[in-house]
């Protein structure tokens, strides 16, 4: 089983857009400057890659889901009874494959605080399965 769509193929067009040189937070900035770029169509793909993930983490029963920090290793962490691993079957991520995911599921408004004040806590919601 895997993602609805490869979320390395959905971001290479962006990643080649990120300077070299920026490091730290001023990789963040790039990304937040790109994402508006992006078609309705890519977003629409980055949201299902993201809800394919978080369908999972209901699936297992996990009260967590980590992915995109430097000690996730590329993978997607679940916490399923207390127990944290990764999912075995989905390929590496990137910090930048992972933060352009991230960036696109946040508003405008959202993604300007986070590069103001460099934290944000929101929600996200997303249908429940059908059945």
């Amino acid at each position: 089983m895997s993602a609805p769509y490869d979320l390395s193929d959905l971001v290479k067009p962006l990643l080649s857009q990120i300077p070299l040189s920026a490091r730290g937070f001023e990789r963040h900035r790039a990304i937040g400057r790109l994402i508006p770029t992006l078609d309705e169509m890519t977003m629409l793909q980055l949201r299902e890659v993201l809800e394919y993930y978080l369908g999972l983490m209901s699936e297992n029963n996990a009260s967590d889901i980590d992915m995109g920090s430097l000690g996730c290793a590329g993978k997607v962490w679940y916490r399923i009874y207390g127990a944290k691993k990764p999912l075995d079957y989905n390929p590496a991520y990137s910090l930048d494959e992972t933060n352009i995911l991230f960036h696109s599921i946040l508003t405008s408004d959202q993604r300007d605080f986070l590069l103001d004040h460099r934290n944000l806590d929101f929600s996200y919601t997303m249908p429940l399965p059908d059945g």
